[in-house]
């Protein structure tokens, strides 16, 4: 059973995370299309379900197979994959 307060929870996480990954596209100078691949991690990356994510606008809506989630990781995939152009949202 969802209560308003998780509901209220919910949209609060999702504003900040569509904030987040637009300020940092505009920093860089790319929009979701320049991106090869999106990483997500930590809680983000292990707790929710990918199309359920993509739907309810948490995740951007891109192809399946460009958005990577990893349980536990650090920036060393950044420096892994420094040839790409990614970004990572880590909880």
């Amino acid at each position: 059973m969802f209560t308003q307060n998780d509901i209220k929870q919910f949209l609060k996480t999702k504003a900040a995370t569509n904030t987040m990954i637009a300020y940092l596209l505009e920093e860089i100078g790319l929009s979701l299309k320049d991106l090869d691949y999106f990483y997500v991690a930590g809680a983000f990356g292990t707790h929710l379900n990918l199309t359920s994510a993509i739907t309810v606008g948490m995740y951007p809506d891109l192809d399946h197979d460009k958005i990577i989630c990893h349980e536990n990781t650090s920036l060393k995939v950044a420096y892994k994959k420094k040839y790409y152009k990614i970004i990572i949202i880590s909880t």
